[in-house]
Order: structure tokens, then sequence, then C-alpha cells
């Protein structure tokens, strides 16, 4: 890239026969400082932001520093969205970034092959002062673009001109606002209160398109009950008083079952998530320990019951499920979220159209199944406990999910699980279930 057009300013001004100095023209000192004035209200869209610029993160000043081989503005490095290391930031008072993601707003210009970074570019991201001090989550925001002269305009000799994103047109790669939410059926209540949280867990999640938001925000709802409950509320029920001992969420003391109760807008159960997800945000430099009292509690409370919902959808599970969002598949999303499909007909599938519906345009996302959800197309098909499960639903597609089950399981007999069940109380047991499950099936399908 070419250095930006410097505009004359920081020249000295040749002295005239008269004794008066030449400004470049014949305005006065007023007409001149209005001027001046007007030019340091130009659209950040225009200004680069480049070595030296002025930060900010929270209440933190600093500088950014240009790292890469770019070409320079006005003398100094270009920054592009690829300087998003720890040591691109300084700040003063000794505040260190310990996690960062990824850029935001930073427009369509490329050097290199990589997108420049304007003033208005902001960058999430977590980082602590030095001791025993928490960490703070926020973006990284330039004060300063770094430019000497902050041009009028850029003429085909300097930088090519941005092109101004319609931020508005769809939800990809920006901050929902509170407007965004409330169009697509979220209070306003809600948008106020989870906005920050949201928008902070698509980031650090990579639910970056308008179907992955779409899908996310459609589980959540329903899971947290429209953003009500951010704990499961403690009876205990019948339920619940089964918690106490479970092996298999890790309860192992006295007390775990109501210590580890279902927290945050997904709902997370038990030691064994809890101690998940404390390495988890360990490895992301936030020093809490869920599973110690009292910050158990706070998987209950924002940012962490928000949070927590974005890592169970991409990182707990053994999938992605960011992957069958892309794919819109909201039958096998809810049957990994929920375990089967309480609320898919009622909830879900009404909350996720009405969604789509009342968003924007999306240049990226492709609603492959938009208002024809069909479990052929899922992956849930070639699952036979989810073709089951789903089955059992009350739809036009009960009987052709019986038939499916029962062509799944045909060779059940040859199952590991099964094989040898004569000499197997287990595996008696589980021949026992599945044909069970056959005979109601076809029953179903007469």
């Amino acid at each position: 890239m070419d250095r930006l057009k410097n505009d004359g300013e920081g020249t000295v001004p040749e002295p005239q026969k008269n004794g008066q100095t030449n400004t470049g023209n014949n305005k006065g000192m007023p007409e001149k400082r209005a001027e001046n004035a007007e030019k340091d209200k130009k659209d950040e869209g225009l200004l680069l932001a480049i070595d030296g610029a002025k930060i900010k993160f929270n209440a933190h000043l600093g500088e950014f520093k240009v790292l890469s081989d770019v070409p320079t503005t006005q003398d100094k490095l270009t920054g592009t969205i690829i300087e998003k290391q720890v040591a691109n930031f300084t700040f003063y008072d000794g505040f260190k970034m310990i996690a960062l993601t990824e850029w935001q707003d930073y427009g369509t210009v490329k050097v290199q092959d990589n997108y420049v970074l304007l003033k208005k570019s902001t960058l999430p991201g977590t980082g602590k002062l030095p001791g025993n001090i928490p960490p703070e989550t926020g973006k990284i925001e330039f004060v300063t673009s770094g430019q000497i002269n902050e041009p009028e305009s850029i003429d085909a000799k300097g930088a090519p001109v941005p092109d101004q994103k319609d931020d508005k047109k769809c939800f990809c790669d920006r901050d929902l606002e509170i407007e965004d939410f409330i169009k697509i059926g979220i209070s306003q209540k809600n948008a106020e209160k989870f906005k920050d949280s949201l928008n902070l867990t698509f980031i650090n999640y990579n639910i970056t398109t308008c179907i992955r938001k779409l899908h996310f925000l459609a589980q959540i709802r329903h899971e947290s009950g429209e953003f009500i409950y951010e704990e499961e509320i403690w009876g205990p029920t019948k339920t619940q008083l089964g918690y106490e001992g479970r092996k298999d969420l890790c309860h192992k003391l006295k007390g775990d079952g109501k210590r580890f109760l279902g927290r945050g807008l997904i709902q997370i159960t038990g030691r064994c998530n809890y101690t998940s997800y404390t390495n988890y945000k360990k490895n992301k430099g936030v020093d809490i320990d869920f599973t110690k009292e009292p910050d158990n509690k706070k998987m209950g409370k924002i940012p962490y019951s928000v949070d927590s919902a974005g890592w169970y959808w991409s990182e707990k599970l053994e999938v992605n499920l960011n992957d069958y969002a892309d794919k819109d598949d909201i039958i096998y999303i809810t049957y990994r979220i929920n375990g089967g499909f309480n609320g898919y007909i009622e909830d879900r599938k009404p909350k996720l159209i009405k969604m789509i519906k009342n968003s924007v345009e999306c240049k990226n996302s492709k609603y492959v199944s938009y208002d024809k959800y069909s479990v052929k197309n899922s992956k849930c098909w070639k699952s036979q406990d989810a073709i089951y499960k789903y089955a059992q639903l009350s739809t036009d597609e009960s009987k052709i999910s019986y038939q499916q089950y029962l062509d799944l399981t045909a060779d059940y007999l040859d199952w590991a699980s099964i094989k040898g069940w004569e000499k197997n109380p287990q595996k008696k047991k589980n021949k026992i279930k599945v044909e069970a499950k056959r005979e109601k099936a076809k029953q179903k399908i007469k």
C-alpha cells in the first residue's frame, strides 16, 4: 500500500514580503481552526489503525504495535487483522492481555491479503493486572488511529477507500444490538441484560454467522425458559434427590447433588461437567474453580451462565454444534442439547422459524431446511437411539421413523453389546430393551 497523501500539516510556512505568514491560503485563523475542527470529525471508516495508535481496554490505556512486515502509512506500519497477539498491545499500567479472539468491524480493504484495521475496529478478549487480581473481559479499542494527518479523502495514489459494510444487513461477524434482539423476539429487558455476554460468547465460541446465532438462541431460549432460569430451581424433587451419589455425574461427596445442580442457560449439571468447564477456562486464563463453593454458583450468573452455554455448544460435546447449525439441522442439535426432543415441536422449532422470519437478509447463511425440517435430512436418521426418540413425537414422520429404527436394529443380535447375551446378564438386559422397542415400533407402523 502506498503512503497516504500528506495534506501539508506539519510543514514550515514560507515568510511573505509583507511579514505575514503564508498558510497555503488566505483564510484567517478562526476559519482555519474551524476547518481543522471539521477535519477532526472524519468518518472513522476512513482512518487506518497504524503502529503507535493509542488504545484502551476498559480503563487501561496503552499503545498498539504492528509486528508484521506490511506497507506503511505516513511512515508507520499499517495494522491488519493478523495483529492480534499479546505482544501487539502494551498498557501503561502493566495490564496484560491473556486471551484474544477475532477483530471486529474492520472493513474490506486488504494489504498482502489481510484486511486492514480501521480506527473503529475492536478486539474482544481477556486480560489482567499483575498480582492476585481477577481477570477482566472487554474489548481493545483504538483511541486514535495513529495517523499524523487524518485525511479528508484518500485518493488513488494513497490507500484504497474502504468499502463501507452495511452492518445492518445481517448478523454475521458483528455484535447484535438491542434492536436486533428485539426484532427476533427477545424482550428488551432480556436484551439489555444479556446483550454483552451473548456477543462475547458468540465471539469466543465461533458462533459468528446468522444461522449459528439463531440456532444457538433457539436452544438457550428454550432451556432457560426465555432467559428466566440461569439456575435450576431446587425442590428438591424426586429427580433432584437422585443426583446424589450418581457416578455418571462424578458425584462422590455428600451434597454434590445440590452443589452441582443445573446452572447456566443450558443447565450444566454434575461435578464432571463443572470440572471440565473449570479446566477449559483455566486454559483460557480464567483462574476460577467452579467445583469449589461459593464459585460453583458463578455458573448460574452472568457472564458464566452464558459462556458455559457456548462452551457446551462447541467444546464439551464430541461434536461442534456450529457444524450442524451450518447444515440447519435443528433436529440433531435438539437431540444433543436435550438428549431427546423435549420442547422440540411446541417451542424450539417454532422459535427458530420465527427468528429466521424476523431476522434480516443474510449473505452467508442458507436455511436449507427452513420450515420443512425433516428427520430424513438430519444426522438423527442414522442414529437408532435418536430416531426412536424422534418417532415418539406426534408428527407425520412418526411411522417412517419407527420403520427406520427397525431397519437400523435389524442386526441387533450381532451387536457387541448383545452378542453372547446367554452368558452375560447385562447383555441380556440390553437385548430385552431393544426387543421391547422393536415390538413397539412394529405395532406403531401397522
